[in-house]
């Protein structure tokens, strides 16, 4: 089709991979021949990324000029890169309190605003959800960097949207995993601050305990 096509002929690629054992370039074999038999019929093609970029250009540097680079994903946005700290945090709470998240996870969060906390360091991750993203990692890095510094208090967060089945499955797995509790003993300022977050407080331990495990 390419070759009878009388006209200027550009192919954007959304995904080709970069750090592949198959081809000596990063490419994906597969990706390496289909490209190989593309760039002498088109004028040009776009790639996402500097690896990519690369990765063609070292493997077919006869057609560099007919590469190029669309940065895909995360953009350049200097007013959000020029932001403190504190109004990035703030502006990812105003973000999820618009968003369609469950009406009793909002109020956790308008409540709690554990987000602003100057101790918490917050990592995370953002695209839909995917196995193929590994986003029960984060669990595993939050816990792992929890005792590495204990002082400070680490919150993982995923923001995504679900697309298919598959991916509900893979949300519900996440959900599962993810540890959303927050309790303790009410006891003087801890407890009534606790209860004004929304966690669970009570008196006596075991109470508490029974709590945690009906939740």
């Amino acid at each position: 089709m390419l070759k009878n096509l009388d006209m200027p002929k550009v192919v954007s690629f959304h995904s080709l991979h970069f750090q592949s054992d198959e081809t000596s370039t990063g490419l994906r074999r597969n990706e390496y021949d289909l490209v190989r038999i593309l760039l002498p019929h088109v004028d040009a093609i776009t790639v996402f990324s500097h690896g990519v970029h690369l990765a063609v250009t070292l493997a077919f540097p006869e057609y560099r000029e007919k590469v190029h680079e669309l940065k895909h994903g995360i953009h350049s946005y200097p007013a959000v890169t020029r932001l403190k700290r504190k109004e990035a945090r703030e502006k990812l709470i105003d973000f999820l309190l618009e968003s369609d998240l469950e009406k009793v996870i909002k109020e956790k969060l308008n409540r709690g605003r554990i987000f602003l906390d100057a101790d918490a360091v917050i990592i995370g991750q953002t695209g839909f959800l995917s196995p193929g993203k590994y986003s029960e990692l984060l669990y595993i890095i939050r816990d792992r960097l929890q005792k590495m510094i204990p002082q400070k208090k680490i919150i993982a967060v995923r923001i995504g949207g679900v697309r298919e089945s598959t991916q509900k499955t893979y949300a519900k797995k996440l959900r599962r995993e993810q540890d959303g509790i927050i309790a303790a003993r009410d006891l003087e300022d801890v407890g009534e601050t606790l209860k004004e977050a929304g966690g669970l407080v009570d008196t006596d331990l075991k109470r508490l305990l029974m709590k945690v495990k009906l939740t």
